[in-house]
C-alpha cells in the first residue's frame, strides 16, 4: 500500500508545473499520503535533495510560473547505476511511488524507473497529447497530398 510519494518536475520549465505540483500534493494529502518534493528533477532524486510538502508549502504556488521545485536536465539518468542510486534514496526516505511532471525526456526517465520495478505515475495526458500531435501531423500531410 502506498503511504509516501515523491513528486518531481524534470526538463525545461513549462506553464502549469506549479499548479500540477499543487494538485498532486493536495490530492495526496486528502488521501492521507505523505508527499515529498524532489528538488531539480532526477538530479535531486540522485543527490537525495527532497523536502516534505504540506498544504501550506503549495498554497501560494498556483499563480507562479515555472516550478518552485526546480528542474534540471540530467542526461546521466540514462545510466542504470545512477537510477539505482536514485531508487535507493527513495527507499531510504520510505517513498513508495513517484509522480513525474515533465515532457518526453521526463517520461523516458519515469519509464526506465518503472522497468526497474518502481511505481511511477506519468500523467496520462502525455501520451494523449503525443498521439494527438501525431494524428494532426498525418492529417496535415494527407491534406497537402504528401505521402509517407
Amino acid at each position: 500500500m502506498i503511504k509516501k510519494i515523491g513528486v518531481l518536475t524534470s526538463g525545461g520549465d513549462a506553464p502549469g508545473m506549479n499548479a500540477a505540483i499543487r494538485g498532486v500534493v493536495r490530492a495526496a494529502l486528502t488521501e492521507g499520503l505523505e508527499v515529498f518534493g524532489v528538488y531539480d528533477g532526477y538530479l535531486g532524486l540522485y543527490e537525495d535533495r527532497m523536502v516534505q510538502l504540506d498544504r501550506y508549502s503549495v498554497s501560494d504556488m498556483i499563480n507562479r510560473g515555472g516550478t518552485f521545485l526546480g528542474s534540471a536536465r540530467f542526461p546521466e539518468f540514462r545510466d542504470e547505476h545512477v537510477r539505482a542510486v536514485a531508487i535507493e534514496n527513495m527507499k531510504k526516505r520510505g517513498l513508495d511511488a513517484l509522480v513525474v511532471i515533465g515532457g518526453d525526456g521526463s517520461y523516458m526517465g519515469a519509464k526506465r524507473l518503472t522497468e526497474m520495478g518502481l511505481p511511477v505515475h506519468r500523467p496520462a495526458g502525455h501520451h494523449r497529447q503525443r498521439h494527438q500531435r501525431h494524428r494532426l501531423h498525418h492529417r496535415f500531410l494527407h491534406r497537402t497530398g504528401y505521402r509517407c
